[in-house]
This record gives structure tokens, sequence and C-alpha cells, in this order.
């Protein structure tokens, strides 16, 4: 048995699976009996999906009728909504609500709760966003791509659920992923000597992790090191993170829904208390302090070579509304085929302002040849507050700043 300040015990470790697995299993079971029969009429559906050789219970989110779902007619791809760190699938109902509305057609949308988050498992499993990474695009595979039948995708995905989505769209490639959709992302930038300096000094994750395969010298990728302490203090830690926010969390939400403090309700704080509490919680939350090194933006946007919107909350208080237009800048200069979008938001644009953003996307996928119109499709308007922004964010002079907004 390892010592007790270094980690849990091998049999702690296991019991610790075995209570939470059935833990879990039981909210499954207990949420499909709440939520009775589907017989395939309901805009929205709740379903579970199996993942890895744990087979984990995941939740995921479905929007549009089950005969939208099933149609293979439509060639738009079906949107895959990501979550950021301590949020759920449920945070992009406002939004896949007014994507529906706003299209008029059938459109495929799903939102799944990232292994640790929101009513899925959370097992004693070492986070990363590898781990989620690798749990995403098995989901895309074996739910969207697979067991629905669609023939590709485009994934959204907001804060660290911005990130994951570009390590998936360059993980599944550009004939599976037709579009990536960022709203105020996390992931690093590199800045052009910073990039210079990793051409001369050193190969890229993808690279190291090659060499690894091929020269079976693990020197080439070297393990990233534990927090001092082990697992029982980053439990620790991660139990006293959620003890000290959640009473602010109500107060926390409003300052980062700074636009529309309204949709920063009592729904939204109480589910992010509820699923804080669950059991193996605290091990998710204390992984924020000791996520290993992740691949660039760059180095995903050099592999995903497909167009990517950012519509990004200008008034993130979050990263700061200094930083979240200076993102909103390096991203639009990273590569072509990049659309910037600076909205009058706050770090969670999807779901403060959803018209806005759902607007903006529906544009971007007409604009991109992805979105398929029927007879009866609407004309997509973009609501003048995100025009106006557009236009002084791209520097325009004052008369166009007039003409947008008349």
């Amino acid at each position: 048995l390892k010592s007790f300040d270094v980690a849990r015990s091998d049999v702690g470790a296991l019991l610790d699976v075995a209570e939470w697995r059935d833990w879990h299993d039981a909210l499954r079971r207990r949420r499909q009996a709440a939520h009775g029969h589907d017989d395939g009429s309901s805009l929205s559906r709740e379903r579970w999906w199996r993942w890895g050789a744990g087979g984990y219970s995941v939740r995921y989110r479905a929007w549009g009728t089950q005969q939208q779902q099933e149609d293979r007619s439509s060639s738009t791809p079906a949107l895959v909504l990501i979550h950021g760190f301590g949020a759920s699938a449920d945070q992009w109902e406002r939004l896949a609500g007014a994507l529906l509305a706003q299209h008029g057609e059938p459109l495929s949308i799903y939102a799944v709760d990232i292994l640790g988050f929101g009513v899925s498992a959370k097992p004693g499993l070492s986070y990363t966003q590898h781990l989620w990474e690798a749990m995403l695009g098995a989901f895309c595979a074996d739910v969207v791509l697979g067991e629905n039948g669609h023939a590709s995708v485009v994934l959204a995905g907001n804060s660290i659920g911005g990130g994951l989505a570009a390590g998936v769209a360059a993980n599944l490639g550009d004939a599976s992923c037709k579009g990536l959709v960022l709203c105020n992302t996390a992931g690093v930038i590199l800045d052009r000597n910073q990039l210079d300096t990793a051409a001369n000094e050193a190969l890229t994750v993808a690279e190291r992790t090659l060499n690894v395969l091929k020269t079976n010298d693990d020197a080439a990728l070297p393990a990233f090191e534990p927090p001092p302490g082990g697992q029982v203090l980053l439990d620790a830690f991660g139990a006293v993170i959620i003890d000290v926010l959640a009473p602010q969390i109500p107060t926390l939400l409003k300052r980062y829904y700074p636009i529309n403090p309204d949709n920063a309700d009592d729904a939204l704080a109480a589910a992010i208390l509820r699923d804080a509490r669950d059991p193996g919680a605290a091990n998710v939350i204390g992984s924020g302090a000791k996520l290993p090194p992740q691949r660039s933006l760059n180095e995903a946007f050099a592999t995903f070579t497909g167009p990517i919107l950012v519509p990004q909350g200008e008034f993130d208080n979050v990263s700061g509304p200094e930083r979240a237009r200076s993102r909103a800048e390096q991203l639009a200069t990273l590569r072509d085929g990049i659309t910037v979008r600076l909205l009058e938001s706050g770090h969670c644009p999807h779901d403060e302002t959803p018209d806005v953003v759902a607007a903006e996307i529906l544009r971007w996928l007409d604009a991109e040849g992805l979105l398929q119109r029927g007879a009866g499709g609407t004309t997509v308007t973009v609501p003048t507050a995100a025009v106006v922004q557009d236009a002084a964010a791209a520097g325009a002079p004052q008369d166009q700043l007039q003409a947008a907004a008349s």
C-alpha cells in the first residue's frame, strides 16, 4: 500500500471506484425514470452513453425531434456543444433553442456532460485535457457519427471546452469535422517569436508523442509530475475550493454574465452546486491545479484546416475585457479561415446572449456552405448590437458604424 501522505491506498482507490460507480449508476437510473417514456416528439431529450473499458456513464442532451435527428437527407453537419470547467450540457439549452427557432429547418444538436462534470460519472481518474479529448472524440465517433449516422459534425466549445473542441477537431480531421465555433475559448496562443523558438528548440506535442512510439524512448516526452502531496492533498484541495466557492456561485455567475445577469439564474447556480457535491467531484475540481501542458491552438489549427468562428464576449470578467479583446485579435491572425465577432457579452456568450450567438453561427454556417435550407427556411438577421460591435472591432469608420446601426 502506498503511503497515506502520498496518495490513496490501492484498496481505498478501488473502493472509491466501486462506490462512485454504483452511486452514478443509481443517479442515471433515477433520472431516466424521472424523464419517463420518450415518444420521439420532444425537441429536447436526455440520453446516456457508456465510454471506455470502465463503462463510465456519460449524459448528453439532444435537440430536435427524433425524426429530425434520424434524417439522413440533411447535409447540415450535426452540432456538438462542449461546456466549460464546472458547467454542464444544460448551459447550452438557450442557444439550442435559439438555433432551432431562427433556422426554421431540421437541425441536429448535441451537448454532452464531459466526464467528471454535470451528471456524468466522476470516477477516480487522473483528469487531463487529453483524457477529455479522447472521451469527446469517442462520443462523436460512437454516438453522433456512428449510432445516429451523421456524416459530419461542427464542434462548439466555451472556455476550456473551446480548447478541447479545437483538439478534438484536429483529431477527427477535416473529413469528419467541418467547422469549429469557439466562445471565449481557453488554450495557449503562441506569438511569432514563441513559434520561432518552438520550431528551433523543440518538436510539437504531436511530433514528440510519435517519437516516443517510434523509439520507445520515454525521455522524448517526459512524464508530467503530479503536485506535491499526491492524490490525498489534491482531493482536499478540491474539497476546499468547492466549500469556499459554493456560497459565492450566484454572485460569481452574475459577474460573469454582465450584460444579461438575469440569465445567470437560480437554476444555473443550483445545477453547478448539485454537480459539485457528487462523489468524486473534489478530485475533478482539484485537477484544475495539475493540468499538464497542452498543444497550442496554433498547432491544433495547423492540423484542423476547416473554417472557425469566434463569437467573443468582449466583457469577459474571467479573463478581463482587455484580455478578451486581445485574444480575439490574436485568434483572427492565426491563419486564414478564422472569423471573429466581438460581441456585447461576457465569458459565456452562448448562454448570456444566445440569440446573438445563434444568429452569428447560422450566418457563418450559411456563408461556409454548411447550412441546408429548404423552401421554409428563414433569413438570418444578426442583431444590430453584434453588427456594430463587429464593425467597431474591425476599426470601421464612423459613417460605416452609423450605417450598420440604422
